[in-house]
This record gives C-alpha cells, sequence and structure tokens, in this order.
C-alpha cells in the first residue's frame, strides 16, 4: 500500500502526538468493516506515516518505529443509556486536559472553541458512574455537504471514555479503540455524548462511549481501553 498519514498539528492529544481517536479513525479507515485499531507509540505530527499491509489488517510505521496497528473485527452494540442533548446541556463542566494534554484536541482546556472540541465532561444526574457532554460541532469540522467526518466523531468519542477512569487521578493514555458511526453528524446539530467504564485489568482500563441525537437515535457508539501510567 503506496499510502501515508500525516497528523495535522490541529488533530494533536498531547503537545507532541496526534489524538487518540483521530488517529485510529485514520487507519480504521483503511480496513474493510469494523476494525480495533492499536496505538503501540505516540503518533509524531506533520510527517508521512507509511500505512502497510499486514494481513488480515494493517499498520502504520514510521520509519523502522510501529507506530499503530489495525485489524478487522466483529463490533457488538455495547452502548451506555442515552441521555438527551438538552439533558446533556445541563451536566456540569467538570473534566478536561490540563498540563500535558491541555492542548488535546477533543478535551483540552487550552484550546478555543471551533478549534478544539473543548468537550468536558461530567457525571449524569442519578447515573454517577456515567459522564456526560453535550456536542454540537463547529462548522469548520464539517465536509462541504456538513457532515463531520468519521475521525472527528471518534475524537469525540475518545476523551469521555477516557475521563471515566482518569477522573479518579489516574493518568491514562489511550491504547487501544474500535468504533462504528451508524449516522450522519451533522456541524450545528445537538449532540449528546455518553460514557461509562466497563472494567479494569491491572492497567488496562476498559469503557465505552456513545453519540446520541436529539431524537435518541444512536449515531455512533466506541469501546476503548487506556493504559495506565506509572
Amino acid at each position: 500500500m503506496a499510502e501515508a498519514l500525516v497528523v495535522p498539528t490541529r488533530f494533536r492529544g498531547p503537545l507532541e502526538s496526534g489524538n487518540g481517536g483521530w488517529v485510529c479513525a485514520s487507519v480504521a479507515a483503511h480496513v474493510d468493516g469494523d476494525a480495533e485499531v492499536t496505538l503501540r507509540q505516540p503518533p509524531p505530527l506533520q510527517k508521512p506515516l507509511a500505512i502497510e499491509l499486514d494481513p488480515p489488517g494493517v499498520q502504520m510505521v514510521d520509519g523502522d518505529d510501529l507506530i499503530a496497528t489495525a485489524k478487522p473485527i466483529s463490533l457488538s452494540l455495547d452502548a451506555p443509556a442515552p441521555i438527551t442533548p438538552a439533558e446533556a446541556r445541563q451536566v456540569p463542566a467538570k473534566y478536561g486536559g490540563e498540563g500535558i494534554v491541555g492542548e488535546c484536541f477533543s478535551c483540552g482546556r487550552d484550546r478555543e472553541p471551533g478549534d478544539g472540541l473543548c468537550l468536558y465532561t461530567g457525571e449524569i444526574d442519578g447515573r454517577p458512574d456515567s459522564l456526560g457532554v453535550y456536542w454540537s460541532p463547529d462548522a469548520s469540522l464539517g465536509r462541504p455537504d456538513g457532515r463531520v467526518p468519521d475521525p472527528i466523531v471518534w475524537a469525540a468519542l475518545d476523551c469521555p471514555s477516557g475521563w471515566v477512569h482518569i477522573r479518579n487521578g489516574n493518568l491514562a493514555l489511550l491504547g487501544r479503540m474500535a468504533a462504528r458511526v451508524t449516522g450522519d453528524v451533522r456541524v450545528g446539530a445537538d449532540y449528546a455524548i455518553v460514557a461509562a467504564p466497563t472494567g479494569v485489568d491491572g492497567r488496562k482500563q476498559h469503557s465505552v462511549s456513545a453519540l446520541y441525537d436529539d431524537a435518541g437515535a444512536l449515531l455512533a457508539f466506541a469501546r476503548a481501553t487506556w493504559v495506565k501510567l506509572d
């Protein structure tokens, strides 16, 4: 496969590397059907990263360094229960990236609205294990037809799934993600994102996240594994 992926600086997570959700979606796009992507190293910014066949999936490399792998999977529906965008507006904006992740495209508090997604999550009333956040995609995120590309949707599902664990004081980075976009996500529309933990296995912290519209329709869902840092 003579293809390469360049991670633009806008789509950074930590200062020197790509946002996990955006990168995972961009690699998964090279696999037919659902794919699970594992990040092996922080994806560097602003340089061509080769996409190579690695049957039955693909891998992304930076020279001799393996950055990510993707393999086809059968992704089952395991989405947290919905809330409405109106309910999501009432969720307190408690959790957002600071310090080394303050510039994160998805949740960084040092990003301006319209540049980053500024998705600051909080506990859902009556569901303290779950986090929610309201999202209305900025016009700069859409294609000419107003549809939001899948990598942006994956990025929106990414960090909420991490904060269900990180809010407890754990520093963790995305290690693995699989997602499916099931409907059109459009700029200017009102959405609710919900995330919930699904378990912990040593340093691995598992969670799910989902995107709902104002009619309660499920438009995207994801499962993720976050790796706790020492």
